[in-house]
């Protein structure tokens, strides 16, 4: 049971890993209640089924080791998340940090199910954060924030209950006296294939968790070839750029501007004129929610390498009371408005530990500077974009006739629509971060003032 709709593609080997070396992946379930994510899950970690269902509240965390030939047998380490169908966006997020690929799970017997795996993937996109460089560590040892670089991570997307529209295909062709003779694809397949063209997954596959078919098997393998590759890649990569200090330096001076994906062309010169217009304002929502997100996270990473609070998960008010209290007798900190944002101000006459100073620093020249910057450009980014994306949509709409004109087949425009898809859906994505990085801003000007009343 189970078959190919399109498989993530693999190239053959373009170099070796290190035989010590044992490459981890982490990947998540991801879809909609009743999709069956935890069934493929026990399928693939324990090769069971569970014939009584049950809702996952919980995430469901194992770790699986496989050989996995590419074309060299490799052993692999995949960390296999199932997260529940339903869960707090906060917490999503947290789930999401860090995956090296992502699966969506639909169900084949369920329309709307299909229908809304797009939706599943944009969430990836939305709430993804990536901490590790994706070239080389940063050489003070801290870790770097890239949530831009959720478009490069892989989604495949799952076809599960397959089983049953075999089923009914066979019942269907018995009746009709016509056992065994295979037509066309079934509907649900043939849109599961568009669906998966339209949103860019790598891939769709269609198993049967409940079937022992080793369908699940030959999905997941595919999926940790397809990232062995890109891990391969990525190495050769590194080793042409070389090792210079001067390359890192380089590197590390530009990684926030060369993170940022332009809109990807669609080869009609009105549309792709309005396409150009988007990426200055679509770069500027994308690097200042990223930019923001990761000055809050340095500054709470400066609180806790400090002794000033005690958990890395801690709020932003205990951060804020943490350096309140370092600051010892005969002085205190003061909230001094800033340009919409806030100064953080020492007064007194006592002395200030070195420590102090530098949190406050990592604040100043990170928390603030960021936190300007998201109220003064994200606005006006998100107000162009909005009307970009209105002209988009009404050039979309006449993309036939625009097409015709050009010379193009309809293949060439099927093609066109699923990239103006995904642009817009980039569009959206941005607007909605930018939003998200305001109201974080509005929320961590409310919580310091609210901190130093304490």
């Amino acid at each position: 049971m189970g078959g190919g709709c399109s498989a993530p593609s693999v190239s053959s080997s373009t170099g070796v890993l290190p035989e010590d070396e044992v490459p981890v992946f982490k990947v998540v379930l991801i879809g909609d209640p009743e999709s069956g994510k935890s069934s493929v899950f026990l399928r693939y970690t324990k090769n069971q089924f569970d014939y009584s269902y049950q809702p996952t509240t919980s995430v469901n965390i194992a770790n699986v080791v496989r050989k996995v030939n590419v074309p060299d047998h490799v052993v692999v380490s995949v960390t296999l998340w199932d997260l529940p169908g339903r869960e707090d966006v906060d917490l999503r997020r947290s789930y999401y940090k860090d995956i090296d690929a992502a699966i969506v799970v639909v169900d084949l017997t369920d329309k709307q199910s299909i229908e809304l795996a797009g939706s599943w993937k944009q969430d990836i996109l939305n709430n993804t954060l990536l901490t590790q460089d994706v070239s080389e560590s940063s050489s003070d040892g801290k870790e770097n924030t890239s949530p831009n670089m959720a478009r490069n991570v892989p989604v495949l997307l799952l076809g599960n209950k397959y089983d049953q529209i075999v089923k009914r295909e066979r019942e269907k062709s018995a009746d009709e006296g016509e056992v065994d003779i295979v037509k066309e694809p079934p509907v649900e397949v043939q849109e599961l294939e568009r669906v998966a063209e339209l949103h860019g997954f790598v891939g769709s596959v269609l198993v049967s968790a409940k079937e022992s078919d080793n369908s699940v098997h030959r999905a997941m393998q595919s999926l940790v070839r397809h990232l062995l590759e890109r891990k391969l890649q990525q190495r050769l990569a590194k080793k042409k750029g070389g090792s210079k200090q001067g390359q890192r330096k380089k590197r590390k001076a530009s990684q926030d501007t060369d993170s940022f994906v332009p809109l990807e062309e669609v080869g009609l010169q009105e549309i792709d004129d309005l396409l150009h217009q988007c990426n200055p304002p679509l770069k500027q929502l994308t690097q200042c929610s990223g930019a923001l997100e990761k000055s809050l996270e340095q500054f709470r990473r400066a609180c806790l390498q400090t002794g000033m609070v005690s958990s890395a998960t801690g709020s932003l008010e205990d951060c804020i009371c943490g350096v309140r209290d370092r600051l010892g007798e005969g002085n205190s900190l003061e909230a001094v408005d800033d340009g919409g944002f806030l100064q953080l101000v020492v007064k007194g006459e006592g002395d200030v530990l070195e420590e102090v100073t530098e949190t406050l620093q990592v604040f100043h020249t990170q928390v603030v500077v960021s936190s300007k910057a998201v109220l003064q450009q994200c606005p006006p980014a998100s107000t162009m974009l909005a009307d970009l994306d209105t002209k988009v949509a009404a050039k979309a709409d006449a993309i036939w006739d625009t097409a015709k004109q050009a010379g193009k087949t309809a293949k060439d425009v099927k093609q066109a629509q699923a990239t103006i898809t995904r642009n817009r859906a980039c569009l959206a994505q941005a607007r909605t971060s930018g939003a998200q990085s305001l109201k974080t801003v509005d929320s961590s000007y409310q919580k310091i003032k609210a901190a130093l009343l304490w």
